[in-house]
């Protein structure tokens, strides 16, 4: 799965997003800030929990 995190603008920002995939126990995943982007490879974790727990850190999923 892949999602545009469109006001992702700083090596903070990716370093939370990242901390927040671990914590859901996503153990391969890539976050492209030049991109904005955030790819997920996971079959443990569902689409909406992975949006879910981005946009509870305040980011904006396009």
């Amino acid at each position: 799965m892949e999602f545009r995190v469109t006001n992702m603008s700083c090596g903070h920002c990716k370093m939370t997003i990242e901390n927040v995939l671990r914590d859901l126990g996503v153990s391969s995943f890539a976050v492209n800030l030049e991109q904005k982007t955030v790819r997920v490879d996971s079959n443990e974790v569902s689409e909406k929990a992975v949006k879910q727990a981005i946009q509870a850190k305040g980011y904006d999923i396009a």
